[in-house]
């Protein structure tokens, strides 16, 4: 269950990521 929970928490991670290199290319356009 620990290694679920980790790997649940880096996909999560990963989107906000990518949700915020998007916001910032849409602000420089």
């Amino acid at each position: 269950m620990g290694d679920l929970h980790w790997v649940i928490s880096l996909i999560l991670g990963t989107i906000v990521a990518s949700m915020l290199m998007l916001a910032n290319k849409i602000k420089e356009h």
